[in-house]
């Protein structure tokens, strides 16, 4: 009975890494030169909509702070090539003949742990600018925030 759960098991990682991919690849874009800049093909500064509407909301000196701290933290400044090699591995071990499929699932973890490495860098560099904000400017990033909220 567990034969049936193994490819499910293993499709549901597959979207879970995609879905990663993604996300990942946008808080990298956004921290790493594109971030700073605005009017980009979706109007805003790009990455998950949650971290671009709290970068972009924030006061220039301190969103510029923030892309400094992350282009010096070396987990982040080389994360796109880091994210490339593992994409590479995934690739790799989908090419191999014989395919292995714990390689490819191991590819898989590795990429997923790398994509979270990266998160939890640019969240707390995140957090380190937003904990020097005074209490205006909290205020005003709030109140931001609460304006791009979507409406249902």
């Amino acid at each position: 009975m567990t034969r049936p759960t193994r490819p499910l098991l293993r499709w549901a990682l597959i979207a879970s890494l995609a879905v990663n991919v993604l996300v990942a690849f946008a808080l990298i874009g956004a921290v790493l030169g594109r971030a700073g800049r605005h009017g980009g093909p979706r109007g805003h500064l790009g990455g998950p909509p949650a971290i671009a509407a709290l970068t972009s909301g924030l006061p220039q000196d301190r969103r510029d702070d923030l892309f400094r701290r992350l282009r010096r933290d070396g987990a982040v400044s080389d994360g796109r090539a880091r994210m490339r090699a593992g994409e590479a591995r995934i690739v790799a071990a989908l090419r191999a003949d014989p395919y292995e499929a714990e390689a490819f699932l191991s590819a898989l973890q590795a990429q997923h742990d790398l994509q979270s490495e990266l998160a939890r860098h640019g969240l707390a560099e995140l957090a380190a600018v937003v904990v020097t904000l005074d209490p205006e400017d909290r205020a005003a990033l709030a109140e931001r925030l609460g304006e791009r909220r979507p409406r249902r």
